[in-house]
């Protein structure tokens, strides 16, 4: 897997997940494996540790943040820092 940025080609990535997963995920009914699998290939992008910030995630959890200012410096949630 290559980082879905524009012109990045690092193979070291962070699965990042979009903020609507949790909202697609309780509206399922039949939720099973391949359902999974659906709203992984929808819901989750690819993103090195220096573009994660670029796009506004955490390359810690993975998480989407908001606003680019929830993120400290080096890229990590409040929930993430060390």
């Amino acid at each position: 897997m290559n980082c879905q940025h524009e012109g990045c080609t690092s193979t070291l990535v962070v699965d990042c997940i979009r903020p609507e997963l949790m909202e697609a995920a309780e509206k399922q009914n039949d939720f099973n494996e391949k359902t999974w699998q659906e709203l992984q290939q929808q819901f989750i992008e690819y993103f090195c540790t220096t573009h994660c910030r670029v796009h506004n995630y955490c390359w810690s959890c993975g998480f989407h943040q908001k606003s680019p200012d929830a993120l400290d410096k080096y890229g990590l949630c409040r929930f993430c820092k060390i």
